[in-house]
């Protein structure tokens, strides 16, 4: 009927059934690279009316015009989809056409809706896997993303397999000069985007991987230190707020502890443990490290 270098459709009337009128069900045939797959139409005809040469519904048949207006219809359908695979440069099996034509999409491949669903997941393991404020890095670095795109190419989304390397670079500058992001910092919403990517760059949505080869490393960072007698005067200082003295006696407890905010968060009293020698120690796993 159709047949398109190494692909060919045609269609046949299945006389292993019949529905409550007795006719028989018009199949679309497709054979791909040696396979085959038949797909039904959802059409029927009686089975004498049915032309094998020209792969049509004979005239004799009730309704025969709309029949073989929609056989036409459906090889069209058929033939764009394989199409819209050939044209794209990439490999595909058959399994692959029969999903297209009978209409069902495989996971967004829209660079937002990527994202957006990447960061659903990890909302779903705040609390048990992550800390909010990380899931909260995650919303920050979508939204940067979106205006990203507002702003360099005037559009709300972007093909998932149209970003690559340079996109990348693209998004990073605009973190820092548009944004007024850190070197580090935008480093860390790149990292964001890279592991929510991960799945489409393991199953092939995104071909080649576009962090591949990007080299954008977090620079040193020198940190200040308090010296002790920074630390005195901090101490000795005279407030007249019981709130900043409370504050105060926590940023003391964390200078001489070296226990982080969040840590001093989830400081209770069963962190505290009193020694054979009457000394008393803090023993607590870091919620960075879990060590």
């Amino acid at each position: 009927m159709l047949e398109l270098l190494n692909i060919r459709f045609s269609y046949l009337c299945r006389t292993t059934f019949q529905n409550d009128k007795g006719q028989n069900p018009i199949i679309l045939r497709i054979i791909f690279r040696g396979e085959r797959r038949d797909i039904f139409t959802g059409l029927y005809c009686f089975r004498k009316n049915w032309d094998n040469h020209t792969f049509e519904v004979r005239k004799e048949e009730e309704k025969a015009n709309t029949l073989n207006q929609n056989l036409e219809i459906i090889v069209r359908k058929a033939n764009h989809a394989f199409d819209e695979f050939k044209f794209s440069g990439e490999s595909f099996t058959i399994d692959e056409l029969v999903d297209r034509i009978k209409g069902k999409e495989a996971k967004p491949t829209l660079l937002i809706a990527f994202l957006e669903e990447g960061n659903r997941k990890m909302k779903s393991r705040v609390g048990t896997e992550i800390l909010r404020v990380t899931y909260l890095k995650y919303q920050r670095s979508l939204r940067y993303m979106k205006d990203f795109l507002q702003s360099e190419f005037k559009v709300k989304n972007f093909s998932l397999q149209k970003v690559n390397q340079v996109f990348l670079e693209r998004y990073f500058q605009f973190l820092r000069n548009e944004k007024g992001i850190a070197h580090n910092t935008a480093c860390k919403y790149l990292v964001c985007i890279k592991t929510v990517f991960s799945p489409a760059v393991r199953t092939g949505i995104i071909k080649p991987d576009p962090f591949y080869g990007l080299r954008l490393s977090p620079k040193p960072v020198v940190k200040n230190i308090l010296t002790q007698e920074e630390i005195n005067k901090i101490a000795d200082l005279t407030l007249n707020d019981p709130d900043l003295d409370r504050k105060r006696d926590i940023f003391l407890f964390a200078c001489y502890t070296g226990l982080a905010y969040i840590d001093l968060q989830q400081l209770n009293s069963e962190y505290f443990i009193k020694d054979t020698d009457d000394t008393w120690y803090i023993r607590k796993p870091r919620q960075k490290t879990g060590q």
